[in-house]
């Protein structure tokens, strides 16, 4: 028996899942058939250890992982397939305001396990402003654009009409062109 509170389920005679109070300050929540757990502790969401080192922590011998899926009977191309963004909040959670994204959009319609065409977008915002601006974009093919959608495996490009690339070696050498 635990020495803390539980509170434990059951199918017939088979123990399936439970949830325990910790004196150490934390909730526990157990699947018993895979011995998964997830910790509420009050720095955070653990899963798969107790000590959460930020609001949410993964844990696992073989390598976290972080899956976000789309559940849909068609994905087609322009669509989101998932997307990570940094907002805050100065209101108690009233009002949220959307400092940067990352984005990942399909670039063809979908047929699971032949054609899953994506790509990457990443958007900041500037100083003074409220608008999400895509900043750099790595398609379907691997190629990057900065500025622009690529048409090129680098392709630099800036609303002013010029562009500068600084390629540093070293300790105190002058920047040299690198291409």
């Amino acid at each position: 028996g635990s020495s803390t509170p539980y509170i434990r389920w059951y199918e017939n005679t088979s123990a399936k899942a439970y949830i325990q109070w910790h004196t150490d300050g934390y909730l526990q929540f157990t699947n018993e058939e895979h011995s998964e757990s997830f910790y509420l502790a009050d720095n955070g969401v653990g899963i798969g250890h107790s000590n959460p080192q930020d609001t949410l922590s993964l844990s696992a011998s073989a390598g976290a992982g972080l899956n976000m899926i789309r559940a849909d009977s068609a994905i087609t191309s322009g669509e989101r397939i998932g997307q990570i963004s940094f907002v805050g909040t100065e209101n108690s959670h009233s009002n949220f305001g959307y400092g940067a994204r990352i984005e990942a959009l399909a670039t063809e319609a979908w047929t699971e396990g032949s054609a899953e065409g994506t790509k990457l977008v990443f958007h900041t915002t500037d100083n003074s402003s409220a608008t999400l601006d895509a900043r750099m974009t790595i398609d379907h093919n691997g190629r990057v654009g900065i500025g622009a959608s690529p048409d090129s495996l680098l392709h630099l490009e800036d609303s002013s009409g010029t562009v500068t690339m600084r390629i540093k070696t070293g300790g105190n050498s002058p920047y040299k062109p690198g291409i």
